[in-house]
C-alpha cells in the first residue's frame, strides 16, 4: 500500500528539478554582467533600408499658410517646412502655391503606378493622396477658414506618405515605394535647396566617403552597404545576398524598376514575362529558375520563399 507515494516522491522531485533547470536556463539566456547591453536579435538580409528611405527617415515636415499681396489681388503661398531631425539648424522651407501643389499631387500618383502587384499599402496609399488632398475651391480660395481646411489636408497627405514609407514592410515588398514614390518626394524638397546645402539629397552625410571611395548608407543593424555613386537622383544599392544592383529609377522617368529583370536587368520584351516573388522583387522566369534551383531565396534581397 505504501509502495506507490516513493514513486510519487520521485515524479515531483522530478518535476522541481526540470522546472528549476528550466529557470536556471532561461535566466543564462538573459541575464550578464552588470551593465552589459542587452542585443537585438540579428536582422535579416530584407531589413537594410534604400538610401531614399534613410534619407526621407531623418526628416520632419510641417506646412504653414501665407497670404501674399499680388498686383490683380492675393494670393496664398502653403509653406511646407522641412527640419531635419539630427540637426533643426539646417532647417529650410518648400514654397508653393495650391496650384503647384496640384501638379505634384498628380506626380505622386502616377509614380505610385496604380494596379502594380506588391504587398505593400499601395493601394491604400493611392486612394490617400487621391481622396485627402483638397479639392479646388473657386470662390474665397484665399478666405482664413478655406486656407486653413486646406492647410491641414495638404499636411496629412505629407504626413500619410511619410509614414508609409518609412514603414519596414512597405518598402522591403515594394520596389515602387522606395523607387519612384521616395525619388519625387526628394526631388520636391530640393527643389530649391542650394547646392551646397548639407541635407541635399546629393550631399547626404549617410553616403560617406569609405577609403575605396565608395559611398555607404547604414542599415538598421548598424552596419554599412557599399552603392555606387551615379549622377542626380538616380542611385544604386548593393544588395545582401549575391552581390546583385538594383538601380533606382530616375526621378521624372516613365521607366518603372518593375519593367526589368533583376538579374538580366533586360525589359519585359527582351525575354517574355517577368514573374513577381513574394518580395516584390521581378526575374524572367529562365533567368531566376537556376537561382532557385540553387536556394529557394529571393536573387536580390534574399528573402526566404
Amino acid at each position: 500500500m505504501m509502495s506507490p507515494q516513493p514513486s510519487r516522491m520521485m515524479s515531483s522531485g522530478s518535476s522541481v528539478s526540470t522546472s528549476s533547470r528550466r529557470r536556471r536556463r532561461r535566466r543564462a539566456t538573459v541575464a550578464g554582467p552588470p551593465g552589459t547591453p542587452v542585443k537585438s536579435p540579428m536582422a535579416s538580409p530584407t531589413s537594410f533600408r534604400p538610401p531614399t528611405i534613410v534619407y526621407l527617415d531623418q526628416l520632419e515636415l510641417s506646412m504653414a499658410a501665407t497670404k501674399v499681396k499680388l498686383d490683380h489681388g492675393k494670393d496664398v503661398r502653403y509653406d511646407l517646412i522641412v527640419t531635419p531631425t539630427t540637426d533643426t539648424r539646417q532647417q529650410w522651407t518648400v514654397s508653393h502655391s495650391f496650384k503647384e501643389l496640384q501638379e505634384f499631387q498628380q506626380k505622386l500618383l502616377g509614380a505610385m503606378q496604380l494596379g502594380h502587384l506588391c504587398h505593400a499599402e499601395c493601394p491604400y496609399l493611392y486612394s490617400s493622396v487621391k481622396g485627402r488632398f483638397p479639392k479646388d475651391c473657386y470662390l474665397y480660395s484665399t478666405s482664413s477658414y478655406v486656407t486653413g481646411k486646406r492647410r491641414h489636408a495638404i499636411e496629412e497627405c505629407f504626413t500619410t506618405l511619410l509614414e508609409a514609407l518609412r514603414k519596414r514592410e512597405n518598402h522591403s515588398s515594394c520596389s515602387i515605394l522606395p523607387g519612384s514614390v521616395a525619388q519625387e518626394l526628394i526631388t520636391f524638397l530640393n527643389e530649391d535647396l542650394p547646392i551646397d546645402h548639407e541635407f541635399r539629397w546629393e550631399n547626404f552625410g549617410s553616403f560617406a566617403k569609405t577609403p575605396s571611395s565608395s559611398p555607404t548608407w547604414n542599415s538598421t543593424d548598424g552596419s554599412s552597404r557599399s552603392i555606387t555613386t551615379p549622377t542626380g537622383l538616380s542611385r544604386c544599392w548593393q544588395s545582401s545576398s549575391d552581390n546583385s544592383i538594383e538601380s533606382f529609377r530616375s526621378a521624372g522617368s516613365n521607366n518603372s524598376m518593375l519593367d526589368t529583370c533583376g538579374l538580366c536587368a533586360s525589359d519585359v520584351a527582351a525575354k517574355g514575362a517577368l514573374t513577381t516573388l513574394s518580395c516584390g522583387h521581378r526575374f524572367h522566369d529562365e533567368c531566376v529558375v537556376t537561382k532557385l534551383n540553387e536556394t529557394l531565396a529571393c536573387p536580390t534581397c534574399g528573402q526566404k520563399l
